[in-house]
Parts: C-alpha cells; structure tokens; sequence
C-alpha cells in the first residue's frame, strides 16, 4: 500500500522526471493519470524508478491531485485532450505543458449513493448518507490522511451517519474551499466560513438557523 509520504514523493517524480527524449508514452485511452504515470516510466533510465500505474491510478489523486479517474470531473474531456498533447513530447518538455492542464475535483466532498461509490477509489473512505446527494469522507489525523496535495482539510465536523457515535474529537476529511463555486451549490453546500485568519472554509451544509 503506498504511503502518504511514497505518494508525495511521486508526485514530486512526476514534475522532475529527467531522462532523454521521449515519445508518447503509449496508453493513451487510458485515464490522464495512467497517461501521465507511463510518460514518467517512460523518462526513467533507472529499472528502481518504475512504479505500478495500473495500482497507482484507480484514483487520480493518489498520483497528482486534480487527475482523472475521480468521481467527478466536468473538465474530464479537456483534461484528457491536453494531457495526451502533454505526453507526446520529450522528456524535458512534457512536464512544464501537462501542469496547466484543467484539474478535476479531488474525492473528498464528491456525492455517492453508498461506500462503494467512494471506496473503489480509497478503500478507507465512506459515504455520508447524511449529507444531501452524499458526500465522500474519511477519518483523518492531518490533512495528509485526505490527500497528500489538497485541498481537502482534516477538521471536527458532525459525525457523519456511518458513524452516529463518533467522538466530538474524531476529524473527518472535508473539502476546503474559497467560495461557493468549489462547492456542491445545486445540492445546497456552501463555502462555510471556519476562521477569517485563514482564509479559506469548508464545503458542507450551512447549520440551520
């Protein structure tokens, strides 16, 4: 199981992959994470630098944040069209393009309709029936525990259904935002205002009045 401190490092791979030229890295009706994740195997002269795609990218995210596959990704379609334009340059190219390539919404906060529909991304998370249209959470320590690049924060919220009896101390991986727009609005999430220093909210149901 790839750690929290293997992924980060990943990813740091990915932006920094050295090497000579390179063509497509193949696999390209794959996901934009398995594109991506082969062009960086691809680039590596070392056989100790290959890592498993195929277990790395069921969930984008567990590679790059912001990359398909995920539950949710409006953008998929773009993302897709320019990371394959990404990988069909050389190695020293390649990184520098797919970077501004659109981003999709990272698992925390995605709807479900049951465990599964967040599971078969991140075994340890669980749907919160309690929350209109569900919502994608997990137990946390640090927002690492959510994902190794935001922006998911680790914080105490109401427990959530699968958990009824979850201690006021236990933290749950909530989406954090900057304005409504990040959120759910069509399922009444709003960007809920936790501390002004910071500068940032959660993404969650506002507490009736």
């Amino acid at each position: 199981m790839w750690g929290v401190v293997a992924i980060a490092v990943l990813a740091r791979l990915t932006v920094s992959c050295g090497g000579g030229s390179g063509s497509g890295s193949g696999g390209s009706s794959g996901s934009p994470c398995q594109m991506l994740c082969e062009k960086r195997n691809s680039c590596s002269t070392a056989p100790d630098e290959q890592v498993p795609c195929d277990s790395i990218c069921v969930y984008g995210g567990n590679y790059y944040t912001g990359l398909a596959p995920t539950p949710v990704c409006p953008n998929l379609a773009a993302q897709t069209s320019c990371i394959a334009a990404a990988v069909a340059m050389s190695c020293e190219d390649y990184s520098n393009a797919w970077e501004g390539c659109p981003t999709c919404p990272v698992l925390d906060g995605s709807p479900c309709a049951s465990d599964n529909d967040c599971q078969k991304y991140e075994p340890n998370f669980r749907c919160d029936l309690s929350r209109p249209g569900g919502y994608c959470t997990a137990p946390c320590q640090t927002a690492d525990d959510c994902s190794p690049g935001g922006p998911e924060i680790c914080t105490s919220s109401s427990p959530p259904s699968f958990d009824p009896s979850a201690p006021p101390t236990q933290l749950w991986c909530i989406l954090g935002c900057t304005s409504d727009t990040q959120c759910r609005t069509s399922d009444g999430y709003r960007c809920i205002d936790i501390s002004a220093a910071l500068g940032f909210g959660l993404c969650d149901v506002p507490p009736s009045s």
